[in-house]
Order: structure tokens, then C-alpha cells, then sequence
């Protein structure tokens, strides 16, 4: 609810953007994943200028279990991989693909899931 309400004021973390546009230009899709409320996702990405260039997200509720748990990369990836099935691409195995992550039960949720994981902790 806040980041819905305060949508106007988020600003990407240094380097994000730059890393989100390195990938996008090699041409990988990308999609969010996140513990946070479907409308404070769509806000806060709409509001960096991301969100109409993601496959999909993955919000709150989307799972039966939140990180730390793998459930959400789980899912993610299946998503993933039936959208490229579908535009008639084969999707990439697990150890192809990549989660970056700024919290530690992210992080940990993400390695559990078998895809290669870079913990990007947030500076304090």
C-alpha cells in the first residue's frame, strides 16, 4: 500500500536500471519476483519504467509459500518456460537462468531453487 501511494517518489537502487538493460539488450527475458503486494510491484516497477518490459511478476499470493521458501523461483521458472514454449523457444535448464537478489531469504530462496543466485545486498 505504501509503495502504491508513494509510486511517484521510488527511484531505482544505483546500477539496477543499468543491469536490467544490460540483460535486455542481449535479449534474456526477465520477470519479477517479490514477497510485496501486486500493486505495490506494478507501482513501484511502473514508476522505474520496468514493468511493461517484464515477461510477468510474481507477487504476493501468486504461491502457496513465500520466500525463503524456493516456491516462488519454482513457479517463476515454469511461467518462464511455458511463455517461451509457447512463442516456440525452448526454455533454458534451471543452471541457465539467474536470480538477483537484495534480501538474504530472497537470496536463500533462490539457491534452493537450483538457479544460479547473486546476493546484491542493499547498502545501509
Amino acid at each position: 500500500e505504501y509503495f502504491a501511494k508513494h509510486a511517484a517518489s521510488v527511484r531505482a537502487r544505483a546500477g539496477a536500471l543499468e543491469v536490467f538493460n544490460h540483460f535486455a539488450g542481449k535479449g534474456f527475458l526477465q520477470a519479477a519476483v517479490s514477497s510485496g503486494t501486486r500493486q505495490g510491484i506494478n507501482a513501484s516497477l511502473s514508476a522505474i519504467k520496468v514493468l511493461d518490459r517484464l515477461v510477468f511478476t510474481i507477487a504476493e499470493g501468486d504461491t502457496e509459500k513465500s520466500k525463503p521458501d524456493p516456491e516462488p523461483y519454482n513457479v517463476a521458472y515454469d511461467r518462464m518456460a511455458a511463455h517461451m514454449q509457447s512463442q516456440g523457444q525452448t526454455p533454458p535448464p534451471k543452471s541457465a537462468c539467474l536470480v538477483i537478489e537484495d534480501s538474504k531469504g530472497g537470496a536463500q530462496a533462490g539457491g534452493a531453487s537450483a538457479i544460479p543466485t547473486i546476493f546484491w545486498k542493499a547498502s545501509s
